[in-house]
């Protein structure tokens, strides 16, 4: 029996504590991209870290990868690490999820 490559098109990977939610990896395959899916996987991830007590949310990106989403989702930079990797910045961002 041929083996089947198994391939991520969507989804999202994180852990909370501290009451802090950390979002390790978000992926929408290329044809998914653009469509609000990428939105509602960090939704559901932000109500299952307050239903889980989290007051905020933290993540990692990258100038080549997704920042403008994050910051549409209300996330901002609260550290930027330039040349890393070299010609880009790695950022780190942040938002309170409940007062």
């Amino acid at each position: 029996m041929p083996l089947q490559r198994a391939s991520l098109v969507l989804g999202a990977l994180g852990n909370t504590w501290g009451l802090w939610l950390f979002i390790s990896h978000v992926w929408a395959d290329r044809p998914l991209r653009r469509r609000g899916f990428a939105t509602k996987l960090m939704a559901a991830g932000e109500d299952a870290a307050l239903r889980r007590g989290c007051t905020g949310a933290f993540l990692d990106t990258f100038s080549f990868n997704a920042r403008p989403l994050y910051e549409r989702l209300g996330y901002r930079v609260f550290a930027e690490l330039k040349s890393h990797p070299e010609g880009q910045s790695h950022y780190f961002m942040a938002r309170r999820l409940a007062d």
